[in-house]
């Protein structure tokens, strides 16, 4: 049975899926609502900045306050480790 090549064939004629909506699409896409896109994302990203800053605030005053911790604890160590060093420089000199 001799094949029908044309039944093979015939589908690399039709139009890609996405064509029509495409061109539809671009087609509505106006200068105004390209404004109220532009308008739209703007927004969104003034929302973004605020949320940012508000967790950068949170940030940095736990940060601070972890800072002001290990420097206090510094401190201790330092006091510790002069006191042990005069310890053993009059120990050495008087002892």
């Amino acid at each position: 049975m001799p094949h029908k090549w044309s039944t093979y064939v015939a589908h690399t004629r039709v139009n890609p899926p996405y064509s029509g909506p495409m061109e539809s699409t671009r087609a509505t896409w106006n200068d105004q609502r390209m404004d109220e896109f532009a308008q739209r994302t703007e927004e969104n990203f003034r929302e973004v900045r605020r949320e940012i800053r508000q967790v950068e605030t949170g940030l940095r005053s736990e940060m601070n306050d972890r800072f002001g911790k290990l420097e206090a604890k510094f401190n201790i160590l330092f006091g510790a480790l002069a006191t042990g060093f005069v310890a053993v420089v009059v120990q050495h000199f008087v002892g």
